[in-house]
């Protein structure tokens, strides 16, 4: 009599039996014919991506001599699943049911089926068992409409029309005829933008498109304008925003902003339409020695000069109003202090120093988000001022602008502007959704001494990772749509022009991320051999050419390096000693200063003129900031550190 069983309990069972290989004629019978058989060894499933799951399919069991216990298994990464079912006296079906195509590919798995001759399937599989199923599955590839870059930004000034820009559409897995829609307009301004071509089509054989941008500038004046151009292929389409900044002629910033009296220094003056000037003053007092020239960026050396504010003044070519003020200020005669921090408290997001109004900034990220204010007022340091600054996702963080004039907090698609001479007043806030889209995350930032932000930007539905913010007109670009540059530290040096991005990502010494940076007089990214990873910390001297950048902070695997970085190359120059957890560079770079716990807390001074060899030559006491890796800073003069952590803000003299 032959007869079909389902073994009862078979998960516990199948997990003590083992199994092995062998397809519809294999098993461990030797020369006994199978006892069971199997409709089919092989199943295959096809489906488009993003579409709807194939239908079930299944394996007939056939019972050909005797009783046969009947128990399956899953294995392999094949996206199904199955169950049996007993069809009659001596037949059974394997259902094979797939998942939904979601990731396109191909995968396999395999389904072990097991005959055996008693319930317990203990050592008695029968003649012919086990038999395996394999399971195909390919998910095809969606059709897909992509352009590249993902949005486009011209700069211009007024009268002036931008060179075109280009774009690459790409049809995959797809044929179809393309067509642009006609620009979209945001704001004021309309008509200055077309495309072309209009329309072609896509193929395999041909996918991509080159489209031409243009722009026209008549009738416009200085300010930012926004347009969209909307992409359509069959049932697909693709949308690139577009920015047009026509840049007022004039002098706008000049970084550093903020000058020791009596000291001469080099600065960098950034502006439009200077490519004629022959000579730079500051209130009248002429730079010293030679000046640098091109229509966006001076550079130049103020003299010494008495504490006060001194307007920036360009002559040569047309004449050009400014907004630029270089502040100069006598040394900080300040007084060391450690001071408990507010509750309820956690981590520090960042720590800054406004060398203006004698005022350290901290950003606390959670509790929620708040700035905590600590003035040097009447001879002593004030105890905290809190000033809520909401949530909105994203790693929150905030920045000073180069003229010291707005604060800047991330989170959420909506930037913050506030006024740290007024109390941390709102002025108001700039909205990146048209480029991010919604519910994006901005996380750290830094700005360049052009008055444009650099911010990464967590989850973006419109493909761009880190984007610029210009804080005259309020507008936005991408600058990259890498995925890991939306975890990024971001520093800037104190003249702004070079800003350091790496990872923050926790990643082993063996998986660490090329450390990029960013140039604010190219606009451009540069991604360097040097790797890093859990870079949540860094510092930068004033002129960029010298950094530190620490991996696998509060690890066995802590390095802290610092490095050069000069014609655009950087290269390792050595580490500083193990146990460290907090560090900053001199703005002359020929110094470092680092925290150590151990000893009963001390900061330590390195000199960094010899590379490889950095030998300690003074200590300080210095109270404990925290028990995690501390936020550290310094005075543009040089003379004062700041360090910042979950406990207390502390300040000490720079040791001699």
């Amino acid at each position: 009599m032959k007869a079909l069983f389902l073994l009862v309990a078979a998960s516990v069972l199948l997990a003590s039996c083992g199994g092995g290989g062998g397809g519809d004629g294999g098993g461990g019978g030797g020369g006994t014919p199978d006892a069971f058989s199997l409709s089919a060894s092989a199943i295959t499933f096809t489906a488009p991506q993003g579409g709807a799951a194939p239908a079930a399919q299944s394996v007939t069991i056939t019972v050909l001599s005797g009783s046969v216990f009947v128990s399956t298994s899953q294995s392999g990464a094949g996206q199904f699943s199955h169950n049996f079912q007993i069809t009659g006296p001596t037949t059974g079906v394997i259902n094979i049911n797939p998942f939904a195509p979601t990731n396109a590919g191909a995968t396999t798995g395999t389904i072990t089926v097991r005959g055996c001759s008693n319930p317990t399937c203990d050592g008695s599989d029968v003649a012919g068992s086990p038999k395996t199923i394999t399971v195909n599955y390919t998910v095809t590839p969606a059709p897909a409409l992509t352009a590249t870059p993902a949005s486009l930004a011209f700069e211009t000034t007024a009268g002036n029309n931008p060179a075109q820009q280009f774009i690459t559409l790409r049809l995959t897995n797809a044929t179809a005829n393309w067509m642009a829609g006609l620009p979209a307009y945001t704001g004021a301004g309309t008509g200055w933008l077309s495309v072309t071509p209009t329309a072609d089509a896509l193929d395999p054989v041909n996918p991509t498109d080159q489209v031409a941008f243009n722009v026209n500038t008549t009738g416009l004046s200085a300010g930012s304008y926004g347009a969209t151009v909307t992409f359509t292929a069959g049932a697909l389409t693709r949308t690139v925003p577009v920015t047009l900044n026509i840049n007022a002629l004039g002098v706008n910033f000049v970084a550093p902003y903020v000058a020791t009296a009596q000291v001469g220094g080099e600065v960098i003056i950034r502006g439009y339409g200077l490519a004629s000037v022959t000579a730079v003053n500051f209130g009248g007092a002429a730079a010293v020695g030679p000046i640098s020239v091109s229509d966006t960026e001076i550079r130049a050396t103020h003299p010494a000069l008495a504490a006060g504010t001194y307007q920036v003044n360009v002559t040569g070519g047309p004449a050009l109003t400014t907004r630029a003020n270089l502040v100069v200020i006598s040394p900080p005669v300040l007084a060391a202090d450690a001071i408990t921090r507010p509750l309820p408290r956690g981590g520090v997001g960042n720590l800054i120093y406004d060398a203006q109004r004698q005022a350290l900034y901290v950003m606390e990220p959670s509790n929620p988000a708040r700035i905590e204010r600590y003035r040097f007022m009447a001879g002593s340091w004030q105890p905290a001022e809190l000033f809520p600054v909401g949530g909105g996702g994203g790693n929150i963080r905030i920045a000073l602008s180069p003229d010291g004039t707005e604060v800047l907090k991330t989170g959420g698609s909506a930037l913050v502007r506030y006024d740290p001479a007024n109390n941390f007043a709102e002025l108001g806030t700039a909205n990146a959704s048209s480029l991010l889209g919604l519910g994006v995350g901005t996380n750290l930032i830094a700005f360049g001494n052009d008055g444009r932000a650099v911010i990464s930007a967590s989850s973006p539905s419109a493909g761009a990772t880190l984007f610029r913010y210009d804080m005259l007109n309020q507008s936005f670009t991408g600058l990259s749509t890498q995925p890991d540059m939306a975890n990024r530290s971001i520093v800037a040096s104190a003249d702004g022009d070079t800003l350091v991005l790496p990872t923050f990502e926790p990643r082993a010494p063996g998986f660490f991320t090329p450390v990029v940076t960013y140039d604010a007089t190219a606009g451009a990214l540069t991604t360097h051999s040097i790797t890093s990873g859990g870079t949540e910390h860094a510092s930068v001297s004033r002129n960029g050419s010298r950094m530190i950048l620490v991996s696998s902070p509060l690890s066995a695997s802590q390095t802290t390096t610092v490095y050069d970085f000069i014609g655009g190359v950087l290269s390792a120059r050595g580490d500083l000693p193990a146990g460290l957890s907090a560090f900053v560079i001199s703005p002359d770079g020929a110094t470092a200063y680092a925290y150590f716990a151990s000893g009963g807390g001390t900061v330590r001074k390195f000199d960094l003129t010899n590379p490889g060899v950095f030998p300690q030559t003074a200590s300080v006491p210095a109270a404990s900031p925290g028990t995690f890796f501390n936020a550290m800073t310094i005075s543009p003069d040089g003379g004062w550190l700041f360090l910042a952590g979950n406990q207390r803000v502390v300040i000490v003299q720079a040791p001699p």
